[in-house]
């Protein structure tokens, strides 16, 4: 599973993370490293999963890549040193300043209609030589000759007030990557994952929170947290994902903004 292919997309991650940090700086650009757990926190990991982080990290270390071996409060698995963290309203802006005079960012005006050379907006008609499409989830809505070739699932994830342990110092996926956290300064857990196990719900272009994931959530929540949590915010968002499994990487020639969220995302090798 893990060949050069995986060895070659990972290095690229790393060498855009290098680049956005000498662009935006440190306090954009945090390299804070991530966790990657067999299992999640006080579970009995699966074996298999086991397996593939021992797996990866043997792959990573014949490719000098920089990994090491974790144990501790949250279980077993690596940890990757040169993963980062950046908040993506703050890198779009950060960017938009940089390349001033070349580039401006546009909020609130979406896209109604997408045409070699052209897009169109509710207030005028952006003209330009090549349009580029960087949407994720509902690509296939965007660009409707895409359909059967990729499909939209929902993620959702929930946040906490602020817990009294600082239990996670960078973001930590567990079980294969599907569930995933982190905490802020100020205490909080940011929580998501357990789409796999509702698989077939899941494959939908909604993004109103289910009972059913969100109460895994909660469970899982409390896990990384090691106490009782209080939620307060709910939400789910769209991804791409080709048919044929993984995540969706197609080119087209159209440009597509949309609104980022305000917490910071990992940048890792995580699902």
């Amino acid at each position: 599973m893990w060949g050069p292919c995986a060895v070659d997309l990972y290095r690229a991650t790393l060498d855009e993370i290098d680049s956005l940090e000498a662009l935006l700086g440190s306090s954009v650009v945090r390299r804070t490293g991530s966790i990657r757990l067999a299992g999640v926190p006080d579970t009995e990991a699966d074996p298999a999963d086991a397996q593939d982080c021992a797996d990866l990290q043997k792959c990573l270390r014949e490719n000098n890549i920089a990994v090491e071996e974790y144990s501790g409060e949250l279980g077993n698995g690596i940890f990757l040193p040169d993963d980062a963290v950046m908040n993506p309203a703050r890198r779009a802006v950060g960017m938009a300043a940089a390349l001033a005079g070349r580039a401006r960012l546009h909020e609130y005006t979406p896209a109604v209609g997408i045409e070699p050379g052209a897009v169109t907006t509710p207030t005028g008609v952006i003209r330009c030589d090549l349009v580029l499409v960087a949407v994720d989830g509902r690509l296939e809505r965007v660009l409707p000759q895409l359909d059967g070739r990729v499909r939209t699932a929902r993620l959702q994830m929930l946040a906490t007030a602020p817990v009294s342990a600082c239990r996670l110092p960078c973001p930590v996926y567990g079980r294969w990557g599907y569930d995933y956290a982190q905490q802020d300064a100020s205490g909080r857990l940011y929580v998501g994952g357990g789409r796999d196990l509702f698989a077939e719900e899941e494959w939908t272009f909604s993004t109103e929170p289910t009972a059913r994931v969100q109460s895994y959530l909660d469970s899982l929540a409390e896990l990384f947290a090691g106490e009782h949590v209080s939620v307060n915010a709910r939400w789910a968002a769209s991804v791409g994902s080709p048919r044929t499994g993984g995540r969706c990487a197609a080119t087209s020639m159209t440009e597509w903004s949309r609104s980022a969220a305000t917490t910071e995302p990992a940048i890792s090798s995580g699902r």
